[in-house]
């Protein structure tokens, strides 16, 4: 528990405020609003939703023998140390392969990671040992299970959201029939897609200042069950390649991972 609290603090917030929010906004179908998010976020953390999220991450099972032989011996290796470490983490946890070409790695729910063809391709097998290291310290901190409940608000309130614009777009063609010019009602459309798209960007600043502290707190669970060096390797082969990133300042603050040369220096401070 205190290792959720540490890693998703954030998100934890957000969620109180969107509790909130409903409980403002929502009063007199509140009962309502409680139990669609309850069942909601239930639905997002059962395992048919995360084989649905793999499927749409085209996330599959390691078939073929020459992955099995050389996947599967690096990911048994790391998960044991992790259970040692941390007997709480799920004893389900299965590795998956994605034809992704760019090399990335990702957890999803409870008891799934995957590793992109990328990955596979460009890390060497030491490499590979960090990067699961790290994915599984996503897991045992329950920060896929939070990124789920996100999601779960995310579809409630994208939901009022296209319920609202109906209703306004509605209101503005009954006043057109009726010979009103509609301003008030364009004026009100113009501010609702203004509120709309400033909220968003809100959301998105601080979902990945969460994101970004539960980076640091996955890189040190991988320094914790030994990987630490690893991870250092894997961090300074991205350094290397020429990824093109925005420059704005909005581009920065929506950043999911904290800048890799902070993350390899704070690894390395803790091997000393």
């Amino acid at each position: 528990m205190k290792d959720f609290m540490r890693s998703n603090l954030v998100l934890i917030i957000l969620e109180l405020v969107f509790y909130s929010f409903m409980l403002i906004a929502f009063q007199p179908i509140l009962p309502f609003m409680l139990v669609l998010h309850l069942t909601l976020t239930l639905i997002a953390l059962t395992p048919i939703c995360e084989g649905f999220m793999r499927t749409l991450c085209g996330a599959n099972e390691i078939v073929t023998e020459a992955d099995k032989n050389y996947l599967e011996p690096l990911f048994e290796e790391v998960y044991s140390e992790a259970m040692c470490k941390y007997p709480s983490i799920s004893k389900k946890i299965k590795l998956y392969k994605s034809k992704e070409v760019m090399p990335n790695a990702y957890a999803l729910g409870s008891n799934t990671i995957v590793l992109t063809k990328g990955a596979i391709e460009t890390f060497s097998s030491d490499e590979l040992k960090g990067v699961i290291a790290h994915e599984l310290g996503h897991i045992a901190h329950g920060d896929t299970k939070m990124t789920l409940v996100i999601f779960a608000n995310n579809i409630i309130v994208w939901s009022i959201l296209l319920i609202v614009n109906a209703l306004l777009s509605m209101t503005a063609n009954i006043s057109r029939m009726f010979g009103d010019n509609a301003v008030g009602y364009k004026v009100m459309i113009w501010i609702k897609k203004v509120v709309l798209f400033l909220l968003t960007q809100i959301v998105l600043v601080i979902i990945a200042f969460g994101s970004r502290g539960s980076e640091y707190l996955a890189d040190e669970f991988a320094y914790n069950i030994g990987y630490g060096i690893e991870l250092i390797k894997v961090l300074t082969t991205l350094s290397r390649m020429d990824f093109k990133k925005e420059t704005s300042i909005l581009s920065v603050l929506k950043e999911s991972h904290p800048d890799l040369e902070y993350r390899i220096a704070r690894l390395e401070q803790m091997q000393y």
